[in-house]
């Protein structure tokens, strides 16, 4: 179940959704969380009671994201060593426990019958185990990218950017769109993706604007530069 009609979340979302119907050049792919209901019903990420367990379970709502954070409390309160990963693109939300020096996937949503492809359990190099794991773009706890623990990958470095940019990556899984927002605050950025064909969106002050499609490969590194 994806939408709440409590005013607890009500009031975040209805606000971004009418700044950005007001405002729409400063929409981008990575606002679509705010603007896609305009009751403003949908839960979002950065929310003030977004992914805190307690409310979770209050009001038994919420899909990858928040299993993800019930596991993880539920693991550390019983003396588990974990932590909740996953795509911060939104696409894809889960938890690692620590068995050994090993980090593990352990993906409390999976679907139902289990097959050979979507294994909710095992080491994170064995990522291929669990097909929607496997399609994540990249994976991080926190700021951390991660995705180096989760093989196959490849390397993005790109450079060229000013702080006043604004990009994200794209990128499509049975027809559905997703976006990773990304910090325009650096000069360069570097991050590890999971081997597919993406596109770069970039926008300087509102005026310019760039886009590059480009494939990630095992072991290999994509370099770009942006608007130059």
């Amino acid at each position: 179940m994806w939408l709440l009609r409590n005013p607890s979340f009500k009031y975040d979302d209805t606000y971004r959704s009418t700044f950005f119907s007001l405002v729409p050049p400063l929409k981008t792919p990575g606002d679509r969380h705010y603007y896609s209901d305009s009751n403003g019903l949908r839960v979002i990420r950065d929310g003030n009671y977004a992914n805190n367990p307690y409310c979770i379970a209050y009001y038994h709502a919420g899909a990858c994201g928040e299993h993800a954070a019930l596991a993880n409390l539920l693991a550390n309160m019983s003396g588990i060593e974990a932590r909740r990963v996953g795509d911060p693109s939104g696409y894809h939300g889960w938890v690692e426990v620590k068995v050994g020096d090993e980090w593990y996937f352990y993906d409390p949503t999976f679907l139902a019958p289990l097959n050979a492809t979507q294994s909710w359990f095992a080491p994170t190099r064995l990522r291929n185990n669990n097909s929607v794991i496997a399609d994540a773009a990249c994976v991080f706890v926190g700021n951390e990218d991660i995705t180096h623990h989760y093989p196959p990958y490849g390397g993005l470095n790109i450079t060229g950017i000013s702080p006043f940019d604004r990009f994200s990556i794209n990128w499509e899984r049975n027809g559905d769109q997703y976006y990773c927002p990304l910090n325009g605050s650096d000069s360069a950025v570097r991050l590890n993706l999971t081997p597919k064909k993406y596109r770069l969106h970039a926008n300087r002050l509102f005026v310019f604007s760039y886009e590059q499609e480009f494939e990630i490969k095992d072991g290999e590194t994509v370099n770009l530069r942006v608007f130059a």
